[in-house]
């Protein structure tokens, strides 16, 4: 008997037949470096999400004003949307593992930083807010680091469905992270998820090491970044269907997303069901995101994601704000096809900057 290596033998775990629908959703976990990313992301996002939730209900505690939610939810998406397009276009320069290393890092001192500053009983409004610009700044140079890499952990012919499946780990999380944060508030206090928020950092930090992720190919030493910039949103512009999900994407970000960052006021003084009811509040929308990106997570090519994609912005458009959690679905279903479209009709050296764009 013929030995056979102990990668292959790894695959093997999850390569199954073509006409195998379960087992054709999850085709990208038998790459060994990719299941290795998505473990960690599944963990780490899973505990940002515990500390997402402690500090919004530990802000609310502190202040008792919905303006500091607000204001907070401020400082996490300003900096996203001034440093997006520089983050995308530095990671084409960059090495793109020390760019993971130094975000993940960043993300670690500071829910460590709040774990300590609450346990002693010093915390701050300020310091909550200025964890949050903080954070909307690292992600801006992280989440690029993290898309771009997927065209190195999976062969094209899996691309469309690691696409899917990464995606699925921030939104499918949902379904648990929220609901763990606020089952244990009460147990733990805050100050006890944000440390459990550090090691899942920590976690994702440590499997940043075990991945092999290449250097990207060296970017054209005659342009400067900001024309690198202004070429990727000039091509973006060409496109009408860019366009199209520019638009809904703004819209669905500006007039659906923003409620959540209000839920401790729902949660403490009107419905009156606490922490653990917050992080039930919180969790809702992960089932639409499951169901939409197991529903994408079929989609064999990229040619089917044009069309799907299409749909879903179409859909959005008329979507009444009571049916929220419809628009939830179409908007996660949404989120792969449109990464798929990126890496179909975009150059790789103006791809980051186009699809950062759109977060």
């Amino acid at each position: 008997m013929t030995n056979i290596p102990a990668r292959n033998r790894f695959a093997s775990l999850f390569r199954a037949r073509p006409d195998h629908t379960a087992a054709n959703t999850f085709r990208a976990f038998r790459h060994r470096d990719y299941l290795i990313f998505w473990c960690g992301l599944l963990l780490g996002h899973t505990g940002t999400l515990i500390q997402t939730t402690a500090q919004s209900w530990l802000l609310f505690q502190l202040t008792n004003s919905p303006f500091y939610l607000g204001l907070e939810g401020l400082c996490l998406g300003l900096p996203r949307v001034l440093f997006s397009a520089l983050g995308g276009a530095i990671v084409d320069r960059a090495d793109r593992k020390i760019i993971l290393v130094v975000t993940q890092i960043a993300f670690l001192l500071m829910t460590l930083f709040l774990g300590v500053m609450n346990y002693l009983g010093t915390i701050r409004v300020w310091h909550l807010l200025t964890v949050s610009a903080l954070t909307g700044f690292f992600v801006s140079f992280e989440q690029p680091v993290r898309q771009s890499i997927l065209h190195d952990l999976v062969p094209r012919a899996d691309l469309p469905n690691g696409i899917t499946l990464y995606q699925m780990v921030f939104n499918g999380s949902m379904l648990f992270g929220p609901s763990v944060g606020g089952m244990l508030i009460p147990v733990i206090d805050t100050q006890g998820c944000f440390f459990v928020a550090t090691v899942g950092n920590l976690f994702v930090l440590l499997t940043i090491f075990m991945i092999r992720i290449p250097r990207s190919a060296p970017a054209e030493k005659q342009k400067s970044l900001t024309r690198d910039m202004i070429e990727g949103f000039h091509l973006a512009w060409r496109a009408p269907l860019f366009l199209t999900l520019f638009i809904v994407l703004g819209i669905v970000t500006f007039c659906t997303k923003p409620y959540t960052q209000f839920m401790p006021v729902f949660a403490r003084d009107i419905l009156q069901v606490g922490a653990p009811g917050l992080g039930l509040l919180l969790m809702a929308p992960g089932a639409g995101a499951i169901l939409g990106g197991l529903t994408t997570g079929l989609g064999p090519s990229f040619s089917e994601a044009e069309p799907s994609a299409l749909l879903s912005c179409r859909r959005l458009w008329i979507v009444h704000p009571l049916l929220r959690h419809v628009a939830q679905f179409s908007a996660i279903a949404n989120g792969p096809l449109h990464r798929r479209w990126l890496s179909n009709h975009f150059p790789l050296r103006h791809r980051n900057v186009v699809a950062n764009s759109l977060r």
